[in-house]
């Protein structure tokens, strides 16, 4: 059996030419294509944690922000409390059966202020001396049932100073409802009462709707997103207002919750992230995002470190392929003259083709040191790289 048939020499040549891509492609891999992914590796993981840091970052400026606007609106109003209890017709009011001037003067001016105010449900003058409450909305209640004066059980009588009441019903008799369901309805808001007391012995109160108060943040903070849930609990994690679609809401205040920057905490549940504040009137504000936006932006930079990757694995196949063709053709010629015949040709003929392929694989050791050197160079580079980040970070 001839060895160096034209069949045997097309087979002997195919089998080399894949030994000689192997080895390159192997070289390659482990000199570039291995140190690059590794390298990629760690840079996605750091840059997908300074996203995540970044995201927990923007979030708790961005309650702070809202809890800031729901605290300096809550003070606008007091300060319009106090300012209009120094008004004279408070203090020189005295009740007859008449409908004086200063009774009409004064149930103006509660008008007045909550037409001012769009978050201002209603404002009471009550006059401790007659038991006698006058509404904004209506003047002097028709029933008596109505009057609204469990506040007076929850302040400090002898206090000249706004007192801030927590968030209640302004009626919270029940049994009322089917006696005047029309106007129980009507005046059964939840409220934050703002109490002042005036000499020589009457009482403003401003109730603060926190219905009107929440949709007012809603709006000017634009938080109407779907993705996106914004509500206030108070202390003991009953709603007070807003909607928590993902998790109870003890559940909430009975989970551990993780420090961030401005006084902000956050925990994670249900697959959330739950941004908590509080605000002055003894209750949390509340955001809530899908714990997926947290490393979304890292999800963009991996796609682009993997379409990297791809691209340099083909760029290695190209090389590689290049290589082992360029590296092999002295090997291929001297199998080609064998196979033709002319195998007894003179030693002086094989000697250089010896030489040649001497020379082949000098050159390529001569590359694999570049490659070397060259992956050196570039570790250093990536570690004064990763250092940069390190110290800018």
């Amino acid at each position: 059996m001839n060895l160096f048939s034209n069949g045997n020499w097309k087979r002997r040549k195919k089998r080399g030419f894949r030994r000689y891509l192997y080895q390159i492609l192997l070289s390659n891999i482990l000199l570039i294509l291995i140190p690059i992914s590794v390298l990629g590796f760690f840079w996605y993981h750091m840059m997908s944690q300074q996203a995540k840091q970044k995201f927990y970052q923007q979030k708790s400026i961005d309650l702070n922000e809202i809890a800031s606007g729901i605290n300096q609106r809550i003070k606008s109003i007091m300060m319009e409390t106090a300012t209009e209890i120094g008004e004279k017709r408070y203090s020189t009011y005295t009740y007859s059966n008449d409908y004086n001037t200063d009774l009409s003067m004064i149930s103006k001016r509660l008008s007045a202020m909550t037409q001012k105010y769009y978050l201002i449900d209603s404002v009471y003058f009550y006059d401790k001396t007659t038991g006698k409450i006058y509404n904004s909305k209506t003047g002097r209640y028709l029933f008596s049932e109505f009057y609204d004066t469990k506040w007076l059980n929850d302040i400090n009588h002898n206090i000249y100073s706004i007192q801030q009441l927590p968030p209640r019903l302004i009626l919270e008799d029940e049994s009322l409802f089917d006696k005047y369901s029309f106007l129980y309805n009507k005046r059964n808001n939840l409220v934050l009462s703002l109490v002042l007391k005036g000499r020589p012995d009457f009482y403003l109160v401003t109730n603060i709707s926190i219905k009107s108060l929440y949709n007012e943040i809603v709006d000017s903070y634009h938080l109407n997103d779907n993705h996106m849930e914004f509500f206030i609990l108070d202390r003991d994690g009953k709603l007070i207002e807003g909607e928590s679609r993902y998790a109870e809401w003890k559940e909430l205040i009975r989970k551990p919750a993780r420090e961030l920057d401005n006084g902000v905490t956050y925990i994670v549940c249900n697959n959330r992230i739950y941004f908590m504040k509080s605000v002055n009137f003894n209750a949390f504000s509340v955001t809530s995002y899908p714990f997926s936006d947290s490393y979304q932006e890292a999800v963009y930079l991996g796609k682009y470190i993997l379409l990297i990757c791809i691209g340099l694995i083909l760029f290695s196949l190209i090389i590689s392929f290049y290589m082992a063709k360029r590296l092999y053709r002295p090997i291929n010629i001297l199998y080609s003259d064998v196979a033709k015949g002319t195998w007894n040709s003179p030693q002086e003929h094989v000697t250089d083709e010896i030489d040649m392929l001497k020379q082949v694989f000098s050159e390529m050791n001569t590359f694999n040191s570049n490659a070397r050197l060259k992956l050196k160079r570039f570790d250093e580079l990536s570690k004064a790289f990763n250092f940069r980040s390190f110290l800018e970070n």
